[in-house]
């Protein structure tokens, strides 16, 4: 005997799961397509509840045009420890531009994304302190086909 039934990952699973299944397919297209061009590190979390940027890349961030101000401002508004992380990817886009990247996700004929009033507020921030933002904006196709586009907010 056989049984199967449909389990929506959305809004019967973990919240997050489909954000991670999103950025588990991002990260093999990052490596094909982007490496070159980009130099992300990720904003990663401990637990359900602890989100963690690893600062022991301070070195890397000032060594790559990020200034204390900047990484001040990771730490305050990207990173925060108050829930998850404003944007999935700090880093820079070559040569020495320093960026934000978001990994956003969708199924079907869906088109849009939203920011969070959060996102919103550290746009602004970001691209005052000089910041490019870069969402890469996946959308789940038939037969298992990703369509990314990588779009410049």
């Amino acid at each position: 005997m056989s049984e199967a039934f449909i389990f929506n990952i959305v809004k019967e699973g973990d919240r997050h799961l489909k954000g991670r299944i999103a950025d588990i397919i991002f990260q093999s297209i990052y490596r094909l397509k982007y490496a070159n061009r980009f130099k992300l590190l990720s904003a990663t979390w401990r637990n359900d509840h602890e989100f963690e940027f690893v600062m022991r890349h301070h070195e890397f961030l000032l060594g790559n045009s990020f200034s204390e101000e900047d990484i001040e401002f990771l730490r305050a508004q990207v990173v925060h420890g108050r829930g998850p992380p404003s944007f999935d990817y700090v880093g820079f886009e070559m040569p020495k531009r320093k960026i934000l990247l978001d990994v956003k996700s969708t199924t079907g004929s869906c088109k849009t994304f939203v920011f969070s009033p959060n996102q919103r507020k550290v746009i602004t921030m970001a691209k005052a302190l000089g910041f490019g933002v870069y969402i890469a904006y996946l959308r789940f196709l038939e037969n298992w086909n990703v369509e990314i586009r990588l779009i410049e907010v």
